[in-house]
C-alpha cells in the first residue's frame, strides 16, 4: 500500500505491470571469481619460484599455458552448456523473482520478499560471503594462510595473495567484457548486490548446489542505474553505499 501510494504521488514507474528484467550470471560469477584468482595465487609465486631455481623455462610456459587453458575451457563450456541467458530475474515492486528455463520452459525457482532489506542488502565479493556470520569463513582462511606459511615460505604467502588480487582484477575484467553490453559497460570489483541469504539445494546425496537465486550481477551501467534507482525510490537504499563483504 505505501509503495502504491508513493508511485501514485510521485508518478513512478510500476514495478509490478513494468519490473527490472536480468539474466542471472550468479553460477558463472562464483565459479569464476574462485576459480581464476585462486589459479594466478597459485600458479604465478611458482612460476617465479621455479625461475628463481632454474628450472626450464620452455616447462615453466607449457604448465601456465595449461593451467590457464583448462580455465579458458571451462569458461567456454559453461557458457555453451549452461549459458546464464537461459535464465531470468525480475524485480518487482516488493519482490525477486529468479526463473531458469527447464524443458524450454521459463519457470520460477525462488521468491524473495524485500522486507527487512537493511539486515541483508550488501555486495559480497564471493558467493558464500554475507553480511552477518562470516567468522567462520575467516577462521577458514586464517587455518589456510598459515599451512601456507609452513609449507611454502613467508615470501610465497605475500605471493599469493598479491597474484590472488591481481587475479580478482582480470577476472572482473575478463567478465566486463563478457557480460557487459558495448558501449554499456560497467567496471567494478563488486557488480554483485546481494537482497537475501544464499539458496542452496540439497540434493538426495548430501551435495549442495551454489549459492544462488539471491543476488543481481550487474556489469551495465543502464542496467545498474535503473537498480539504483528502483531501490532508492522503493526502499530508500542507495546501493553505491551498501556495506561491501571482502569474506
Amino acid at each position: 500500500m505505501k509503495n502504491a501510494i508513493f508511485n501514485k504521488n510521485r508518478n513512478l514507474r510500476d514495478y509490478d505491470k513494468e519490473p527490472i528484467t536480468l539474466y542471472d550470471y550468479e553460477v558463472f560469477y562464483d565459479s569464476c571469481i574462485t576459480a581464476i584468482p585462486l589459479l594466478c595465487a597459485l600458479a604465478i609465486p611458482l612460476s617465479i619460484k621455479a625461475l628463481f631455481d632454474n628450472e626450464v623455462l620452455a616447462d615453466i610456459i607449457l604448465g601456465n599455458i595449461f593451467a590457464f587453458g583448462i580455465i579458458a575451457f571451462m569458461v567456454i563450456v559453461f557458457l555453451v552448456f549452461d549459458n546464464p541467458k537461459k535464465s531470468k530475474i525480475l524485480i518487482k515492486n516488493s519482490i525477486v523473482e529468479f526463473y531458469k528455463i527447464n524443458s524450454n520452459e521459463l519457470k520460477l525457482r525462488r521468491t524473495v520478499e524485500l522486507t527487512n532489506l537493511n539486515e541483508t542488502i550488501c555486495k559480497p565479493l564471493f558467493g558464500y560471503s554475507k553480511k552477518k556470520g562470516t567468522k567462520a569463513i575467516l577462521v577458514c582462511i586464517s587455518i589456510f594462510s598459515f599451512a601456507i606459511i609452513v609449507a611454502m615460505s613467508f615470501l610465497f604467502f605475500i605471493g599469493f595473495w598479491i597474484f590472488g588480487f591481481v587475479g580478482l582484477l582480470l577476472t572482473n575484467f575478463i567478465l566486463y567484457i563478457i557480460i557487459g553490453k558495448k558501449g554499456d559497460r560497467f567496471f567494478t570489483i563488486f557488480p554483485r548486490i546481494a537482497v537475501a541469504s544464499p539458496y542452496m539445494m540439497a540434493y538426495g546425496g548430501g551435495n549442495l548446489t551454489p549459492p544462488q537465486y539471491y543476488s543481481l550481477i550487474i556489469y551495465n551501467h543502464s542496467k545498474y542505474e535503473e537498480v539504483k534507482e528502483y531501490f532508492l525510490n522503493l526502499h530508500n537504499i542507495n546501493i553505491d553505499n551498501i556495506e561491501k563483504i571482502y569474506f
